[in-house]
């Protein structure tokens, strides 16, 4: 049995925010006691009752988002989507970006019938290969 915020449904993960949002206002409290600035308090009451309410907000759309029944007219069908990331490899030396020689093959023949950038980026684009 798994236990913890991610397997928690519906008022043991309601526990799990209120308990956050205690530890949230209990160390806004004790850092405005430091500053000694009464506004720090109320600031720090109101960003707890705006995050209380946001929390329900989205624990309420939750659930009825989760059931709501699909329609006869509504597809289920998603779109085949591929990416691929690649390491160490240079498009000037494929010829699915013009390269001379027949480098890439397979990769020509999917691109004839798939979306092809020419200007991407990966979000991480450090792998042990290219650090080394």
């Amino acid at each position: 049995m798994k236990f913890g915020i991610v397997d928690a449904k519906n008022a043991l993960r309601l526990i799990y925010v209120v308990v956050l949002l205690l530890f949230i206002y209990k160390g806004l409290r004790a850092f405005a006691r430091l500053n000694s600035k009464a506004w720090l308090g109320h600031a720090s009451a109101a960003l707890l009752v705006v995050s209380l309410g946001l929390a329900v907000v989205t624990l309420r759309n939750e659930s009825a988002l989760r059931n709501q029944p699909l329609t006869a007219g509504e597809t289920t069908r998603r779109p085949n989507i591929i990416l691929f990331g690649t390491d160490g490899l240079n498009a000037a030396n494929m010829s699915l970006y013009g390269y001379e020689r027949e480098t890439t093959p397979f990769l020509d023949e999917l691109a004839k019938s798939s979306l092809v950038s020419l200007n991407h980026f990966t979000n991480s684009g450090h792998s042990m290969g290219s650090d080394t």
